[in-house]
């Protein structure tokens, strides 16, 4: 079974926010993160301030559409995928692209491939937990390598959506996560610091 997640977010300012949390992969060159799990909180003293996000870490392939009137994706099919292992997209008759279920081969392990087998480009991406992470734009004949090691980031945001790119609309900047040394919990607070509204380091629980 996999590992179970979980942030807090707690806000203690003035202000309502959407916060976002994100991934970033450095090992996966010219992905591009979107908004994976989003909660909108109110500002300090209405009830609830406060949201809790978790996940386990379940991964699929997915082909995204993105939505023409704003940055937002959506998957047209999602796959379940297990790490090691590499998918093809092909053509079905109807000139639609799809998905393989099953794996065709095998790739290192930590990462999974997914194979643009189409002679059009596609946006293709890798979801966690059902929702999207990171898509990139692969032309027909190439493959997406995502290197399946994240390090976590929580930002707050005015309006952001799941899916959404995380480029633009940022209101107070991002923290870093890293579940280290066996925690998979952790608390993420806005408050001020001399004066000015930040996002504080997480603090993490047992």
């Amino acid at each position: 079974m996999s590992e179970a997640y979980e942030v807090t977010f707690q806000n203690d300012t003035d202000t309502s926010y959407h916060f976002a949390l994100y991934q970033n992969f450095p090992n996966s060159p010219g992905l591009n993160s979107v908004a994976w799990k989003v909660r909108e909180i109110p500002l300090k003293g209405v009830i609830p301030s406060s949201a809790v996000v978790s996940w386990t870490m379940n991964y699929g392939v997915s082909i995204a559409n993105w939505d023409p009137n704003g940055p937002t994706c959506t998957g047209s099919q999602m796959v379940s995928a297990e790490l090691g292992k590499v998918y093809r997209v092909i053509l079905m008759d109807v000139n639609v692209p799809a998905i393989q279920s099953e794996p065709i081969g095998d790739t290192h392990p930590g990462y999974i491939t997914l194979v643009n087998d189409t002679n059009i480009p596609l946006d293709m991406g890798v979801t966690i937990d059902g929702a999207f992470v990171a898509v990139q734009k692969v032309n027909g004949g190439e493959r997406l390598n995502f290197g399946t090691v994240p390090t976590y980031y929580a930002a707050c945001y005015r309006s952001i959506k799941v899916g959404q790119s995380i480029s633009s609309g940022i209101a107070l900047s991002p923290v870093e996560i890293r579940f280290e040394n066996g925690y998979t919990k952790c608390v993420v607070t806005t408050g001020l610091n001399k004066g000015k509204k930040k996002i504080r380091n997480p603090q993490y629980v047992p």
